[in-house]
């Protein structure tokens, strides 16, 4: 068991009735921004990103908030993170690489909400890579 990284982002993922009625532009914008802040908070921990993306992964998110969000809702948050970590081509602009795929079978995900008033989120990445 290898914890790649954990690290903590200045920004709440937006749920997904919150996604549902931003227009196209503004959700483009959201996802440059997700990718910018996760770059960041990997620097800042003085990780780099992986020479190759993890076959297998863990990730946890911790999303902070007022007020718990109903299930799918919460869920559905981790959408733009997944496609943040996956690698980059002409249909992800804003990959990163850090996993290969979000597939069920590369990609086990666990969110949780935690009450506070604290804009962030909390996300630690585990390569299970054989």
């Amino acid at each position: 068991m290898t914890i790649y990284c954990s690290i903590v982002i200045p920004v709440r993922l937006p749920l997904l009735n919150v996604q549902l009625r931003m227009h196209h532009r503004a959700r483009s914008r959201s996802l440059r921004v997700l990718a910018w802040e996760v770059r960041m908070a990997l620097a800042q921990r003085k990780l780099y990103l992986p020479p190759k993306p993890f076959t297998k992964a863990v990730l946890r998110v911790f999303r902070h908030s007022t007020h718990r969000p109903d299930h799918d809702n919460l869920q559905a948050c981790v959408k733009g993170l997944c496609d943040v970590l996956q690698p980059l081509h002409d249909r992800n602009p804003c990959g990163l690489g850090v996993i290969a795929n979000d597939a069920p079978d590369c990609l086990t995900v666990y969110v949780e909400h935690r009450q506070s008033k604290a804009i962030q989120t909390d996300i630690d990445i585990e390569d299970l890579s054989p």
